[in-house]
Formats: C-alpha cells, sequence, structure tokens
C-alpha cells in the first residue's frame, strides 16, 4: 500500500460551540475532542459548502476501517497478480517465525549406505501414536504392566528418615535424595511414573530413586530398607542387552559368548585385550560399537588411539560376521521406513539421519524392556507382585520375608528366566537372572551382587 493512502486527512483541536458529530448523530459538547470529517475533500468538492465537524474518536474508528479496507484491496489484488490465494482480513495472520515451527521444510537429500537418496523431514520420523494401535494385543499387556507399576508405587518404598536427615545436613548429598526429603510421606516415598522413552521404557520422578549413585563411599542407597521382618534383594537380567543382540543378529560366534552361564563382557574382554581385568572397557566398548558409536568415542571410553579403536572395531566385525551383516541390514531398514517393529509387536521411531545410531539402540533397548516386563507379568501371576518395590530398566528390587529368602528368591529366578528367540529364528540366547545376597538396605545388596549369583544358583 502506498504512502498517499496511508497519510488520510485527520486534523484534531478543541473548541466551544453547538453541534452534532457527522458519524454518530450525537451533539459535540464543550470540551470534546473534535476533528475535520475523513472525506472533508470530497464533501467539499460535492457540496462546496463548509464541511461538518465530528468527534475524533469517531473519525479515528472510520479512518481504522478505511485502512483495513485499502489493505484488504492491496492484498487481494497482489494475490491476484501472483496467483495465490489471499489470507481473509478476519483471520490472524501467521508470522514467519510461526509458520517456519509450524510446517518445517524438508532436510537437503543424504545419500545412504546404499548409494541412493532419501528425504530426511523431521516430522516424518515421530509417529504421532504411542507404538501400538488401541485396543491391540500390546495394548491390553501393556494396560496390566501399569496396573502392575501403579500399584507397587502406591505400596511405596520405606526409607530410613533419619539418614536421609543426616545426609541433607551434611549438604553434601544428590539431587536424587533431595528428592526423597522433599517427597517422604511419613517414612515412605511413593513415586511417579510415566511411560516418556521412544523404546516403551518406563520413567520415575518425585523421587526417581533409580538415579541414586551406586557409589559405596557414599553409600547413598542405604536409605531404602526393607520392611519390618524383612529383607531385600535384587534380581537383574544379566547382560540383557548383548543378549538380545545375540537373539537378534543370529550370529553363533556371538550366541556362544553365552553359553554355560559366561559373562559376556569377561569374555570380551579376553577376546579384545587378552586380560580379564578390563571388564569394564569392554563392555563399554561392546554397547558403544552395538549402538553405533563412532571410533573416535570408542577410544576415548577405552583409552587408546582413534586407528587402534578402528582395528578393533574391523575385529570384531571379524570374529562376529553375521553380527555385523546384522546392524547394517537394521540401520537400513530403519533409514528407509523412518521405524522399526520390535519382536513383540512395538512400533519404534528412528530418525533416518540417525540410523547408523538410533537403529540398533532402540531395537534392542525395546526388545529387552519387554522381556522384562514380561519378567514382570509372570511375577505377578505367581503371586510375587506384592514383594516388588522398585524396578529399573532390568532390575527389580524386592523386599522379602527373611525366613522365606530362599524359596522367593528361586520362584523369583523362574519367574524372571527364560530362552528367548525371535519368531522365525533358528537359534535362542538364554536370559539369565542375577540374585544378590540379601540385606536389611539396598546399597549393602549391591555390595556382593556377584557372590549372591553363586547364592542364588545354588538355591536354584
Amino acid at each position: 500500500m502506498s504512502k498517499a493512502r496511508k497519510s488520510l486527512p485527520l486534523a484534531f483541536s478543541f473548541a466551544r460551540f453547538a453541534s452534532t458529530c457527522v458519524s454518530c448523530n450525537e451533539p459535540l459538547r464543550q470540551g470534546d475532542g473534535i476533528a475535520l470529517p475523513v472525506n472533508v475533500q470530497d464533501r467539499l468538492r460535492s457540496t462546496k459548502t463548509k464541511a461538518q465537524w465530528a468527534h475524533a474518536r469517531c473519525m479515528t474508528q472510520q479512518q481504522s476501517k478505511m485502512i483495513s479496507q485499502l489493505t484488504e484491496h492491496d492484498r487481494n489484488g497482489y494475490a491476484k497478480r501472483t496467483n495465490r490465494v489471499a489470507a481473509t482480513s478476519g483471520k490472524r495472520q501467521v508470522t514467519t517465525a510461526q509458520r517456519k515451527y509450524a510446517e518445517p521444510k524438508p532436510n537437503k537429500k543424504i545419500p545412504a549406505s546404499d548409494g541412493s537418496n532419501y528425504t530426511n523431514t523431521k516430522e516424518a520420523n515421530k509417529p504421532s501414536f504411542k507404538g501400538y494401535e488401541p485396543g491391540s494385543a500390546y495394548s491390553i499387556r501393556e494396560g496390566k504392566i501399569l496396573a502392575l507399576v501403579g500399584n507397587f508405587c502406591a505400596r511405596g518404598i520405606r526409607i530410613d528418615r533419619s539418614k536421609v536427615e543426616d545426609y541433607m545436613a551434611s549438604g553434601d548429598c544428590s539431587e536424587p535424595m533431595k528428592s526423597i526429603h522433599r517427597n517422604m510421606i511419613q517414612d515412605r516415598v511413593h513415586p511417579d511414573f510415566a511411560v516418556t522413552d521412544l523404546t516403551g521404557r518406563i520413567s520415575f520422578k518425585k523421587p526417581n530413586l533409580g538415579s541414586l549413585p551406586k557409589d559405596l563411599v557414599k553409600n547413598e542407597r542405604s536409605v531404602v530398607i526393607a520392611e519390618p521382618g524383612h529383607v531385600l534383594f535384587t534380581a537383574d537380567l544379566a547382560g540383557i542387552d548383548a543378549r538380545v543382540v545375540a537373539a537378534l543378529s543370529q550370529d553363533l560366534e556371538y550366541l556362544g559368548q553365552f553359553t554355560d552361564d559366561r559373562d559376556i563382557h569377561l569374555e570380551m574382554a579376553r577376546i579384545i585385550f587378552g586380560d580379564d581385568t578390563r571388564r569394564s572397557d569392554a563392555k563399554a566398548i561392546v554397547h558403544g560399537i552395538n549402538f553405533g558409536m563412532g571410533a573416535s568415542k570408542i577410544g576415548e571410553l577405552a583409552g587408546m588411539s582413534d586407528s587402534e579403536a578402528k582395528i578393533l572395531m574391523c575385529k570384531m566385525g571379524e570374529q562376529f560376521p553375521f553380527w555385523a551383516a546384522w546392524r547394517i541390514e537394521i540401520a537400513k531398514d530403519a533409514r528407509l521406513n523412518g521405524m522399526l517393529v520390535n519382536d513383540f509387536g512395538l512400533t519404534v521411531p528412528v530418525d533416518r539421519a540417525k540410523a547408523h545410531t538410533q537403529a540398533a539402540s532402540r531395537l534392542v533397548q525395546s526388545t529387552a524392556r519387554d522381556i522384562f516386563m514380561d519378567g514382570l507379568l509372570r511375577m505377578d501371576a505367581a503371586g510375587l507382585s506384592r514383594f516388588i518395590r522398585l524396578s529399573m530398566h532390568d532390575e527389580v528390587l524386592m523386599s522379602v520375608p527373611e525366613e522365606r529368602f530362599t524359596e522367593l528368591a528361586r520362584r523369583t529366578k523362574d519367574c524372571m528366566e527364560i530362552t528367548w528367540a525371535p519368531r522365525g529364528a533358528k537359534h535362542s540366547v538364554d536370559i539369565t537372572v542375577r540374585i544378590s545376597h540379601p540385606a536389611k538396605n539396598w546399597a549393602d545388596t549391591q555390595k556382593a551382587k556377584e557372590r549372591g549369583s553363586d547364592h542364588a544358583r545354588t538355591a536354584h
């Protein structure tokens, strides 16, 4: 719209005289703001008489209306010249920033590993559904899981209030400890929970006891205590992620690492480093390679150079060829489809641009989560769910009568352990459970978990 159209004549003044407003026909009173009509030039030309006066407020409204009409006229004219649809004046105009975030543009085409091209759109990688259809078998199963988790959260976890007060008084405690202090009701906490992770994992807050440090120096997990007359013990799925990878890849050499209840990370330390003492390094490397970590990051974790890390990755590929081929295959599927479906029926979204790192991790973690939750459902069917106090990704914390520990540890182990294989696969893997020693607080169960595993095998 031109500047000439915007500069409409509008004069404001104050006067004392008796007259009537041209616009609203109400009398002009002493002290009213008055103005010439906005069409004063047309009136002078057509009538050759003096212009009448009006309220300033009326003329301001009339001027705004005319500007709006002229603006719409200009908008329609521009739309007609450029073959566009003009926006109606009644709707609020969308700003450039709003349009940018409401309608994200597709990224540039990125070449795939097979030489083809694909277009990565952010919204295309984020399905609006939960990963399963309402009313499906997976949905019904998920409802049972959430009800089970809700029950033990409602029961609450017993806390040693005096220890919490001591940690708070020291001023050197973790954020989870502060959250426990804020959310204690008498001697218990009742965490909130929700499924917030794309892999279906359940997260807890207010407080998140799973994030209490495992550091045995500060010993913060000792604030979680057993019920009166009870003992605590933990049951966790040993090396569940690595076992799921072995089953999904169907690599016989990889599957062979789990025979005779061997420690996969200890076996990998022997294969990679030839040194049993580097178990923790081997564990970090195995998880890193499985989940698409690069050579530089793996070298940083293992304390080696990038070239040494690359040699190590090549060595892993040569040692486990079917495993290496499986990683490439699922990354390709995820890049093409933007999602993967695990063996239980959960659809897991994957960012196509990050398929190399996300495909294996999300598929494996979602599958491990469902295997673990199946174990909890079997415990519920066996009448053991009333002893559950907390569950983490692959671990459950139990509070049981002290005299019944051996019996209930064996039953827990029986419910959680299975032999699992993906649908249509020829080879399976044993999902084994480690049972800790009984203790009066959570920290003490962590101190001898390996010895507890031996104890549980003897009891079994």
